[in-house]
């Protein structure tokens, strides 16, 4: 059995109001092929994992760049590729149901210490993902200039959770999906 850990960047550096998607769908993929999966929120413990996923939404969070060059390490999102040139997920994770439970030790141990329990609403009242990609806008200040058309991405079945009360898709322009 692998043991992979998952470093969510913006969570180390102040956190966000937002679960890091992608890696809730590299969590839920290792965890369907039998492997041990934690979050790490001490970027010197990667020594201790076979493979380490760190991705980062914002371009100005805060990193010890130093880790990237470790050879367990596998890194992407946005905050490292703002053009939108960085790797893709392969496609069985890109359409693997995402693991809602990745951050749950993290919130549980930030609510011990005070942080309002409403906080982590996105981590844990909604189901989250997109049904397309894409907008044909290309708005000066939007950071998804990859794709120039919306096009369908996936069913809501592949990221919905019947155990939680919202669904948040965070697609760019679903009104502009002529289906």
């Amino acid at each position: 059995m692998e043991k992979i850990g998952i470093i969510d960047a913006d969570l180390l550096d102040n956190g966000t109001r937002h679960p890091n998607l992608a890696l809730m769908k590299i969590s839920g993929f290792h965890k369907s092929q039998g492997h041990k999966v934690s979050l790490i929120t001490d970027v010197n413990n990667t020594r201790y994992f076979n493979k380490v996923y760190i991705s980062k939404v914002f371009t100005y969070t805060n990193f010890p760049a130093i880790i990237l060059k470790k050879k367990n390490v596998v890194y992407g999102g946005s905050g490292f590729y703002p053009e939108g040139d960085g790797p893709l997920l392969d496609n069985c994770i890109e359409h693997h149901m995402p693991d809602y439970e990745l951050y749950e030790p993290y919130i549980k141990s930030k609510i011990a210490k005070g942080v309002k329990e409403s906080y982590f609403k996105d981590y844990r009242l909604f189901s989250i993902g997109f049904l397309t990609r894409g907008c044909f806008r290309q708005c000066e200040f939007c950071i998804n200039k990859k794709y120039k058309r919306v096009m369908h991405h996936s069913h809501v079945q592949e990221f919905l959770d019947n155990k939680r009360q919202y669904i948040y898709l965070w697609d760019d322009n679903v009104l502009g999906y002529k289906n």
